[in-house]
């Protein structure tokens, strides 16, 4: 492909598996560090690995991508693929605003969690409500207090009787849960909640459809709620502490259910220094299928989700079809930046469009110039392919606005 990163492409023979750099040496190597530093540092850090999030964004990356965009304490950092909450994370962490949007209504109450602001006295709140919780589960274990799950008939074949009954309970309570209780605890109660249902199921696998017939004893359930629970106290005490430490303190965050390519309309009047964000990969997953399960047992509404997902492996969508969504996507993001010097970051992988394989870097490049957007400087990484074909890449892009036709 012609264009102003063509003839900069240079790999870096140091590591093990081949980088490419795109565009200007000085700005596209600090872009490939991000995929070194990925390579030996922990991603379960924070709160980071709390809640199960298919294909989540390394920290390393997410956190060196807010380094080199934001120069200064206070921007305005947007995810319009939130996601499990990376990018809202590691901003918080650096003392910016954050806003996240999700079309899975289930990313907006994940990020509000894994991204809180507690103090001392709040975690205590939350554990007593915590143990009392966990409590009248127990207590129906042992009465076999009658309860009705309210799921599709393909998600109670996934649990023993014992097992769906105890989960139906525990979730009645949360939701019975006096309505002076914190609004925030009630939200982490569900998350926590959400955090074990797939655990307890018999798939074999969070991503997997293939069931496999587990063991599960009564009591474990809520056993494992209570430990999620404490397991979440001691990652917000670790978040807290680094929030508190960042340049101007705690900062805004907004985490809000919507389609990545309505953000003028989701945000009105508001502009945003960067966006940073790891779009789907096309062809690659289906995350209205992965999170099916979990949106059942919340109530959480699924249909409005899956017309908004887009690049969904569902929908063995042609080249025009990606071409269409990604490319309406990078326009909502360009008509949300600030100015000038706003920059868009986006981490993402090669598609794989039924037996086709496209190339992110060059694609994304052929429609940025449509939008009004300008490439300043890329990173291309040779990853395996986890459904076994050959290698695929996974790209970091900045981009950058220009005046629009």
């Amino acid at each position: 492909m012609s264009g102003p990163f063509s003839s900069g492409r240079r790999p870096l023979a140091h590591a093990p598996g081949a980088i490419t750099l795109h565009g200007p040496e000085e700005l596209a190597a600090p872009l490939a560090e991000l995929f070194v530093r990925a390579r030996s540092l922990d991603p379960d850090v924070l709160t980071h690995g709390f809640h199960v999030w298919p294909a989540r964004l390394h920290p390393a990356i997410a956190g060196g991508l807010v380094e080199l965009l934001t120069f200064a304490p206070g921007a305005t950092i947007l995810d319009p693929f939130v996601g499990g909450g990376t990018v809202a994370i590691e901003a918080r962490v650096r003392g910016h605003d954050v806003i996240g949007v999700d079309a899975n209504p289930l990313s907006p109450l994940v990020v509000r969690t894994k991204a809180r602001i507690t103090s001392a006295d709040d975690r205590a709140a939350f554990h007593v409500l915590l143990q009392a919780l966990t409590e009248r589960s127990f207590e129906r274990v042992r009465d076999r207090r009658p309860v009705i799950a309210k799921l599709r008939g393909e998600h109670l074949s996934l649990y023993g009787t014992h097992t769906l009954k105890e989960l139906a309970g525990l979730l009645e309570e949360i939701r019975g849960l006096d309505a002076g209780i914190d609004p925030a605890d009630r939200e982490a109660a569900l998350v926590l909640f959400s955090s074990i249902v797939s655990k307890v199921s018999n798939r074999r696998a969070d991503t997997a459809e293939e069931e496999v017939r587990k063991r599960i004893r009564k009591g474990l359930s809520t056993e494992l709620f209570v430990r999620k629970g404490e397991e979440l106290l001691e990652r917000w005490a670790d978040l807290s502490r680094a929030i508190q430490s960042a340049p101007r303190g705690p900062r805004r965050l907004d985490a809000i259910t919507g389609d990545a390519r309505e953000l003028p309309r989701i945000l009105g009047p508001r502009r945003v220094d960067a966006v940073i964000t790891s779009p789907p990969y096309g062809g690659t997953y289906d995350y209205a299928e992965q999170h099916a399960l979990r949106l059942d047992w919340l109530n959480l509404p699924r249909a409005q989700f899956e017309r908004s997902e887009i690049g969904a492996r569902r929908h063995e969508a042609p080249l025009e079809r990606w071409d269409r969504e990604l490319g309406d996507s990078l326009a909502a993001m360009r008509a949300v930046l600030r100015g000038p010097a706003s920059r868009v970051a986006l981490v993402i992988g090669d598609a794989q469009l039924g037996h086709r394989r496209v190339d992110a870097h060059d694609h994304v490049l052929s429609l940025a110039p449509k939008v009004g957007l300008r490439p300043v400087a890329a990173a291309s990484e040779e990853r395996q392919d986890h459904l076994g074909g050959p290698p695929r890449r996974e790209h970091v892009i900045v981009l950058a606005p220009r005046p629009l036709p």
